[in-house]
């Protein structure tokens, strides 16, 4: 990168350091430090960033668009774990302890990264504690989301955890649709059962379930929720208290801790919009 177009990225790249939950509890002086060290990186749609047991030269944040996190066999069978949004930390776990990634990692459309090579950030935690603290958070945070998704696979019926994985990926890409509260998000019906790790008839066959109970519209590479209180329920969630406040956040908190996101102009396969801090529960991504 030139001096020119350094100076240029230097703005974004300090406010994406503050915004995140790992680096912004830093002072201003140690994040202009940080500049120097760290790494833009450029993708486009499809491109690999890396793949699972790959070397893990460092501590991503996603600045712009997202990544696409995922696991596969030889065979070709990929389970989506999550999208990565703006502000949100990658491959922490991998750069503390020394091993391979523990993800694929694909881009969406004209993706952006900051990546601060691990001995830079290992140097980092021992200079800054509030670094490590913040570490430790944000791995003990997703070893819970890692045992509540266990606990779902394992107790849930497969109708229960189609519909809190659809109220996740509307919580973080939903649309408003009308002027009824209902929603809507451009996803794959492969995509979706990807994303539950189960073949796609059998996905298939739940959305229909809710189809034709009313909760749902299902169109081309798009789902509609039509009634989000039906949804919670097929969910296995409590309904909404009387009285409750009746914005889209209420409605459907997201599961499992999951980080709610603003929804304007958002979708699972289109980059986010615009950037959002990173929350110690908003990914299972380590």
């Amino acid at each position: 990168m030139t001096k020119s177009s350094q100076e240029r990225h230097d703005p974004q790249a300090l406010a994406a350091l503050k915004a995140s939950a790992l680096f912004g509890v830093l002072e201003l002086e140690p994040l202009r430090r940080l500049l120097g060290k760290i790494r833009w990186v450029r993708l486009d749609r499809g491109q690999v960033y890396q793949s699972r047991g790959a070397h893990v030269d460092g501590v991503v944040i996603v600045v712009k668009g997202f990544l696409r996190i995922s696991l596969s066999n030889p065979e070709g069978k990929r389970h989506v774990v999550t999208h990565l949004e703006p502000g949100q930390i990658f491959n922490l776990l991998p750069a503390m302890d020394g091993g391979p990634a523990i993800h694929d990692a694909e881009a969406g459309p004209d993706t952006e990264l900051l990546v601060l090579p691990t001995a830079s950030f290992l140097q980092l935690q021992r200079e800054n504690p509030v670094v490590a603290a913040a570490a430790q958070s944000l791995l003990n945070a997703r070893a819970r989301m890692v045992y509540d998704r266990l606990a779902d696979a394992m107790l849930l019926t497969l109708s229960q955890r189609c519909a809190r994985t659809l109220m996740q990926v509307l919580n973080a890409f939903g649309e408003p649709v009308g002027a009824d509260g209902a929603m809507s998000v451009r996803l794959s019906q492969s995509e979706f059962a990807e994303m539950l790790g189960n073949a796609r008839p059998v996905v298939n066959r739940a959305l229909k379930k809710l189809q034709h109970d009313g909760v749902i519209e299902i169109g081309y590479q798009r789902i509609v929720v039509l009634r989000p209180s039906a949804l919670r329920a097929a969910a296995g969630l409590p309904l909404e208290r009387p009285g409750a406040n009746k914005a889209w956040t209420d409605r459907f908190p997201a599961p499992n801790g999951v980080a709610r996101r603003s929804a304007a102009g958002r979708s699972a396969t289109a980059a986010p919009a615009n950037s959002t801090p990173d929350s110690l529960h908003s990914d299972l991504a380590t």
